[in-house]
């Protein structure tokens, strides 16, 4: 029995062709699709940065928790290992979500930038070292063996090699001109078009021509030239006060860089798919590519809604699980989350689940999963001020103070329809409020009150 587990710090679901982004070129990532089962409401559970330990290596849910009862649960590595699982971590140098205790772990280093290769960015040097350890190990290894793979992805700086930028750049600018006043349907809502560059005021620290002009500058740019402008503009998007003066253009272009950095890691996924393809044999193997959590890039801003906590464009990560017991190409539509990724694991390596007592649920097992079966709900935070519980209809965030409720009233949105959280409907669904927020409460007092082997089922409160 032999697993890949590719994860990503930060990948932006919105600009992946398979989840329905019709610009960005991620023909790699699509074909995994056609392979694979794709869950369309995957969740992160705890995006604080500063965590000691991440639901991947427990599977647990890490947010409720303080940091000594996070480092005192079991770690999925050490638990393979006792189990004669030959684990493997290979990992970017600077990617920060704690990783599981594998008995081998590579570090790897690269570049990025809009002067580098391809071939020195971070990912192409992370798949450069899983293809030799396929070579190497899994053509003569014997054992049950697990490789995980562990990423940044999209860097804090979205500054990709400049080929990538300029090819994406110039598909976003001829689209922009054939597509009048339509857009895609999994980019800015149609709405948001009426919201142009008139109605915003120039950020002083880029040059905004006219439309029209910007898009020819930008495409007859030298590269030094283009390079000052591309690295100005992103600096200015991913800084709040000089984000707050973009123009929707300037976004327009500022995502572009993005989605050449997100291409850029499909091509690098090519190669990493080639590989397992060619050197997996007739093993059976388990596949699965996921991202701890997403990225905003703009949409508020371009559509002038007000900033909440834990966004859908941060919290909605994509999942892929490829396993030869399941029909490629299926699409799931059930509540799953970062927790079930550790009881997957032991359920293909069949090693005994009191070995680590999970909170999550194994995604073998729910491929198959009936109606009534499915999770009622999901809970998830920041590890700080913010938690959310969302169900397949609803969707409720509360800000938190002190390790309690502050006086700030929950907001509540309705799911999926409402991408954006764009409509808070507390108000019309006092009764819903009550109710997941009694849940929240309910499920955040059990975590902070219990270990993970004492902690009961979850389930919606009557």
């Amino acid at each position: 029995m032999k697993a890949v587990i590719l994860t990503f710090d930060r990948l932006p679901i919105s600009f992946l062709g398979c989840y329905g982004h019709s610009l960005v070129k991620t023909p790699h990532f699509d074909q995994l699709a056609s392979k694979s089962v794709v869950y369309d409401q995957h969740y992160a559970e705890n995006i604080d940065p500063a965590a000691p330990a991440h639901a991947w290596t427990t599977g647990c849910y890490h947010f409720p928790r303080p940091a000594d009862r996070q480092l005192a649960m079991p770690n999925v590595g050490d638990v393979l290992n006792r189990a004669g699982v030959d684990t493997t971590l290979i990992s970017e140098h600077d990617s920060h979500t704690p990783s599981a205790n594998c008995g081998t772990a590579v570090r790897v280093a690269g570049q990025d930038g809009l002067a580098v290769s391809l071939e020195a960015t971070p990912f192409a040097q992370l798949v450069s070292q899983a293809e030799i350890t396929l070579n190497d190990e899994w053509c003569n290894g014997t054992s049950d063996q697990l490789l995980w793979l562990h990423s940044k992805g999209v860097p804090p700086e979205w500054l990709p090699p400049r080929a990538f930028a300029r090819a994406a750049m110039s598909r976003s600018f001829a689209a922009e001109a054939d597509a009048d006043d339509e857009q895609s349907p999994s980019d800015i809502p149609a709405e948001s078009s009426s919201e142009k560059s008139s109605d915003s005021e120039s950020n002083d620290s880029i040059a905004e021509p006219e439309t029209d002009a910007t898009e020819i500058v930008i495409e007859e740019l030298p590269d030094e030239s283009f390079d000052d402008f591309v690295e100005a503009l992103v600096g200015a998007a991913l800084d709040e006060s000089g984000a707050a003066n973009l123009s929707i253009e300037e976004w327009q272009v500022a995502r572009a860089v993005l989605a050449g950095y997100v291409e850029l890691l499909d091509r690098s996924l090519g190669r990493l798919l080639s590989a397992i393809s060619e050197r997996a044999g007739e093993d059976a193997i388990l596949f699965i590519v996921t991202a701890r959590e997403g990225i905003p890039a703009g949409e508020r801003a371009m559509m002038s809604l007000p900033a909440v906590s834990l966004p859908e464009e941060i919290i909605h990560t994509p999942l892929f699980v490829q396993h030869p017991g399941v029909e490629p190409g299926t699409r799931r539509q059930q509540l799953v989350q970062t927790v079930d990724l550790v009881p997957t694991l032991l359920d293909w390596f069949q090693v005994d689940a009191s070995e680590l007592p999970c909170e999550g649920q194994s995604l073998l097992s729910s491929t198959t999963l009936t109606e009534n079966r499915e999770r009622e709900y999901i809970c998830l935070g920041d590890g700080t001020s913010s938690c959310g519980i969302r169900t397949p209809q609803r969707y409720l965030i509360q800000d938190r103070a002190d390790d309690k409720p502050s006086e700030i009233a929950p907001q509540l949105f309705v799911k999926p329809d409402d991408i954006w959280e764009t409509n808070e409907v507390s108000a019309q669904s006092p009764a819903e409020v009550e109710t997941l927020t009694a849940t929240l409460e309910h499920c955040i007092q059990q975590a902070q009150n219990h270990m993970p082997a004492d902690f009961p089922e979850m389930t919606m409160p009557q």
